[in-house]
């Protein structure tokens, strides 16, 4: 009896917690949003800022990386 494996989205905590402060929601919620599981203008503003604020994490790691 094999048992399908699907594969868990791993959402970075610390966006998490402060696009819950922000918007006065759960992280299921979020969660759901950043999926496109959520529908309506405050679904698409929470995943679009989960995505700005994952990048600008990113390119903060790059550049402090090229200083050491």
């Amino acid at each position: 009896m094999n048992k399908t494996r699907q594969k868990r989205n791993d959402y970075d905590a610390e966006i998490i917690k402060i696009l819950m402060n922000k918007y006065q929601v759960g992280k299921n919620y979020i969660e759901k949003s950043i999926r496109g599981d959520r529908n309506g203008t405050l679904s698409i503003q929470i995943a679009e800022a989960y995505k700005t604020l994952k990048l600008n994490k990113i390119k903060a790691i790059k550049e402090a990386s090229k200083k050491i």
